[in-house]
């Protein structure tokens, strides 16, 4: 949790460059201003779209999401849809929003 928000997503892969990781995270709300920060600063909301994040840099072939937008603002949730939506791999989701 004191690691920066940056580091976090870098942590994800070797290979990322900078400017991709700042791509990603602006993809999910994550500005330049809260990658400085370390992680425990960040909201609950504000933490989840920072492992939404993680998973798009890692690229997972398989997502287990277990009531996925518990803590997510409810202004965040078409980030987190347009991401679900564009994910190429299998995918297990437990939710009970109707």
């Amino acid at each position: 949790m004191d690691m920066t928000v940056r580091d976090s997503l870098h942590a994800m892969s070797d290979a990322i460059k900078d400017q991709d990781v700042y791509r990603v995270a602006a993809q999910f709300l994550l500005t330049g201003d809260l990658l400085k920060n370390p992680i425990h600063f960040l909201s609950e909301g504000q933490k989840g779209l920072l492992c939404y994040a993680r998973f798009v840099i890692q690229k997972p072939h398989l997502l287990i999401l277990d009531e996925p937008t518990n803590h997510i603002n409810f202004r965040h949730l078409p980030v987190i849809a347009e991401s679900l939506s564009q994910y190429k791999g299998a995918m297990i989701m437990v939710s009970h929003d109707t």
